[in-house]
């Protein structure tokens, strides 16, 4: 959760994806289910002013995983970005899930796998010099401190998270070739995914 976070943003879609998404919906009055598909899917999102004169901006890369960046613009105050985790869903039965700072990353252990939010790479979007950054980590809130750098410049605050190959689990249920070999799996819990890779191993959708 974005605490402080402007309500009026504006939200940009770029990089459209070749395929789409399908999503089983549960209506637990009734217990039906239905199906939403042909949901478009993007590989980058960009949140307009999320704090003021901020921005950020999620990638999704075929191979190396999720990363966003936090764009400041002029004087802006990266102070207030403040991302509050909830692990209040994830305490069910067997679930469970861990947060914590160590060797200045973010280690999130779940009971299906484990992401790292690896130390942020800080520097000026116009000359790439890096600023000395770092998380800071205090119940459950994290947020992110800046040596001294000009504010009157452009700011680009770039962390990297590294997830499992399947959002909801580590778990691959079943794998099949063609006769070109391609290799095609199937992973993954809530939603299930499958996944289609070249006989080189690269990931075509």
């Amino acid at each position: 959760m974005l605490v402080g976070a402007n309500s009026n943003v504006e939200i940009l879609n770029e990089i459209p994806t070749s395929h789409y998404y399908s999503f089983a919906v549960k209506d637990f009055s009734t217990d039906l289910v239905s199906n939403i598909s042909n949901v478009k899917g993007f590989k980058k999102i960009t949140y307009k002013n999320l704090y003021n004169n901020i921005d950020v901006e999620y990638l999704i890369h075929d191979v190396e995983g999720i990363k966003y960046n936090i764009i400041l613009h002029p004087g802006a105050n990266p102070s207030e970005i403040r991302l509050k985790y909830s692990s209040a869903m994830t305490e069910l039965g067997s679930e469970n899930i861990n947060i914590t700072l160590e060797n200045e990353e973010i280690f999130i252990r779940t009971s299906l796998g484990e992401v790292i939010e690896h130390k942020p790479f800080t520097f000026y979007a116009d000359d790439q010099n890096e600023i000395i950054s770092s998380y800071s980590f205090i119940n459950n809130e994290l947020t992110f401190n800046l040596d001294n750098y000009d504010n009157t410049k452009k700011v680009i605050i770039d962390p990297w998270i590294v997830s499992p190959t399947f959002a909801t689990s580590t778990a691959v249920w079943e794998v099949e070739t063609d006769a070109a070999g391609n290799v095609y799996t199937i992973g993954g819990e809530t939603p299930m995914e499958l996944k289609k890779y070249s006989a080189a191993g690269a990931l075509l959708w």
